[in-house]
């Protein structure tokens, strides 16, 4: 685990996005399709949809508001097409992008309200300085949902009959 030095302390440091490796190819999008490109049947495409009330709960505002809406879509959508480009999505991995998709809409928010009301003004700076830091953490959730799911993707499967056992060949991951 890297550890970096700050104001005197040891801490642990983020996980480096260059230190994650190649993600791999992404998924077909035409999996889970008919020829005609409705959905086929017994596909698995809405397994998992129980992300869009975990978005809509992480905004912290009755989805109610038209407002509100708006930002729920922008995240929905922010969550989708990052969880497309990623090798693996478990549920590490979409609770990170779920953070990310929340803090990147907060903040497109906020810096529309900043320049809104002036960013000379002393309400629009600090409207601009809380846009700032929503986006510095949607960019290290995103870091970490990069890593996990790169980390994810080069985990071979556990014995379908017992998950606790891992197989003999197994390589230890770091």
């Amino acid at each position: 685990m890297p550890y970096r030095f700050e104001h005197g302390k040891v801490r642990i440091a983020s996980p480096r996005l260059k230190d994650a490796g190649n993600a791999g190819t992404v998924r077909d999008p035409s999996v889970g399709r008919a020829p005609h490109g409705y959905f086929a049947h017994g596909n698995r495409i809405a397994e998992g949809r129980g992300w869009k009330a975990q978005i809509r709960r992480s905004l912290g505002a009755e989805v109610g508001d038209e407002g509100v809406d708006r930002l729920v879509r922008d995240a929905m959508a922010l969550f989708a097409a990052e969880l497309r480009a990623l090798p693996a999505d478990g549920p590490a991995v979409r609770s990170e992008l779920a953070a990310m998709a929340r803090r990147s809409v907060v903040a497109a928010f906020l810096q529309d309200e900043a320049v809104r009301k002036g960013l000379a003004t002393p309400e629009g700076l600090e409207l601009a300085d809380a846009a700032m830091r929503h986006d510095a953490a949607a960019s290290r959730h995103r870091n970490n949902a990069h890593v996990r799911a790169v980390a994810e993707s080069k985990v071979k499967p556990v014995n379908a009959t017992n998950p606790f056992l891992v197989p003999d060949d197994a390589e230890e991951t770091t």
